[in-house]
């Protein structure tokens, strides 16, 4: 059994398409069939050779050091003084100031420890009830936690790899319960929603993509989940469909995981095939992170009134995407600027309610958005509400908005991010996208084009609006569009109307 990203995988090496050096020992070991033992230690002899100190990247120390053991499993068994010198050199890592309080580097912790066949006491990850893992940032903030979807990812597809190893039920349990969460983060088509929970530029795309994707396969491999078949699906359409270049760039660990991933599955998922029983549907709130997933009529909504310098949400039609939403202070374009500031706590429910019949739908919440002098130092918390209300009335969605609590003490706007391929406004003013034409005046009606039907935004009040054109590349979470309209009243409500 092999998995499509390995598959393709496979035809890059064959094409010399990875410039590294594991991309070189895979080949040889893959497309050459010569298993050369001798590399892989030299390089795992370097590794464990490098000094412990807090300027070391421990997450990219430990997934080298999983992705040289999984190589060493290709062709033959750690002997017994390479774990014993493997299981000293992580206890030590342990120690590491990074390694504290983070869900992710523990996941790491436990599957490396899983690898050389030794215990791991230290391991802490515990779910919330909704399914999500927190983490807390400490070089952005020591006020709380937050999700990171992409950290998610990396925990769940980390703990399914030691749930196979170890035959682990209760682990497949608690990755089944993260996985779940996450469905709840990919839109119709089977694509995750890059601007919930995630940085407005991912510098590492692929590996991303391909995590995720790893993560899905296997977990469907154990579990099949019905929501995350059609994910599956289009997601291995994507990886067939990659050059060699973009397979190339998914990085080492992604690399030499969809290869061990084919041999672990052959090896252990007989006895592990778990009967888990899922509904058809998502549930629609999971108010301890503050997630509100909604569909109804032409709209698919996501709000996600958690996070800290992270976008409130997501609103998808057929042909055009808001990617990412949320205040913004000025200038436009510097997002250290823009976004929440509202961390989980395990003992808050985040204020959201949700009413829904066939023809309506009503979500109402409240979050705090960061502060005005937040910098790309530091981003900073504020006491300053956002209070918002989405009713979606099939082909008709309203969004009011009004701020509450402490003023703010600078000009802020609400800004969306959008993708779509062309823009106009009334009076025939155009603002092409990827060009230096942009509009500021008085608010006024936009009409974003897609390829079969158009996505319009109409602003319900009298206020400055600002319409930039964007690259619509890995900056801004891909948008195409930046449309801003301040708000310079404070607890004044705000509305938009979309069709």
């Amino acid at each position: 059994m092999h998995n499509p990203l390995s598959e393709r995988c496979f035809k890059a090496l064959d094409h010399n398409g990875f410039p590294s050096d594991y991309a070189s020992i895979l080949k040889t070991m893959f497309i050459d069939k010569d298993f050369i033992g001798a590399d892989v230690d030299l390089l795992m002899d370097r590794l464990i050779s490098q000094s412990i100190h807090a300027s070391v990247n421990l997450k990219d120390q430990l997934k080298e050091l999983a992705s040289l053991i999984l190589m060493k499993g290709f062709g033959q068994k750690l002997r017994s003084s390479r774990k014993i010198q493997l299981n000293h050199f992580l206890k030590r890592l342990v120690n590491h100031p990074d390694a504290f309080d983070d869900s992710l580097i523990q996941s790491y912790f436990l599957l490396l420890f899983a690898l050389i066949d030794e215990p791991y006491e230290g391991y802490l990850i515990a779910p919330l009830p909704s399914g999500f893992v927190t983490h807390g940032i400490k070089e952005v903030s020591t006020f709380g936690e937050q999700i990171i979807l992409q950290n998610q990812v990396e925990i769940a597809i980390n703990l399914l790899i030691v749930a196979l190893i170890k035959q682990d039920q209760s682990l497949v349990k608690q990755a089944s319960k993260m996985i779940s969460a996450f469905a709840g983060c990919f839109d119709e088509k089977g694509d995750l929603l890059v601007g919930l929970w995630s940085p407005s530029c991912i510098k590492d795309k692929n590996p991303f993509l391909a995590l995720t994707f790893l993560a899905v396969y296997t977990y469907n491999q154990i579990s099949n989940h019905p929501i995350l078949k059609n994910a599956l699906a289009v997601q291995s359409e994507v990886i067939s469909n990659l050059t060699d270049f973009e397979v190339g760039s998914i990085g080492n660990y992604a690399l030499v995981l969809s290869f061990a991933l084919d041999q672990i599955l052959n090896q252990n998922l007989h006895e592990l095939v778990h009967d888990i029983k899922f509904s058809g549907e998502l549930e629609p709130v999971f108010e301890d992170v503050g997630l509100i997933v909604d569909k109804l009529g032409n709209f698919s909504t996501y709000l996600t009134l958690s996070g800290i310098n992270h976008s409130i949400g997501s609103i998808l039609t057929q042909d055009v995407k808001i990617l990412a939403m949320g205040p913004h202070f000025f200038p436009l374009g510097d997002l250290s600027k823009f976004g929440t500031f509202f961390t989980i706590d395990k003992d808050r429910i985040i204020p959201v309610s949700y009413e829904k019949n066939d023809q309506r739908t009503i979500i109402k919440g409240m979050t705090k958005i960061i502060h005005s002098e937040s910098n790309k130092s530091e981003i900073k918390p504020s006491d300053t509400w956002l209070e918002l209300e989405l009713m979606n009335e099939f082909n008709r969605l309203k969004m009011t908005i009004s701020l509450m609590g402490e003023p703010c003490k600078l000009p802020l706007s609400f800004a969306f991010f959008v993708k779509s391929h062309d823009t106009e406004m009334i009076g025939n003013q155009q603002v092409k996208p990827k060009s230096m034409d942009k509009y500021v005046g008085p608010s006024q009606k936009v009409v974003f084009k897609g390829p079969s039907k158009n996505f319009t935004i109409l602003p319900c009040f009298e206020e400055k609006m600002h319409l930039i054109p964007l690259q619509g590349k890995n900056h801004f979470w891909g948008a195409d569009y930046l449309l801003a309209c301040e708000i310079s009243q404070f607890q004044k409500k705000y509305s938009w109307e979309f069709q």
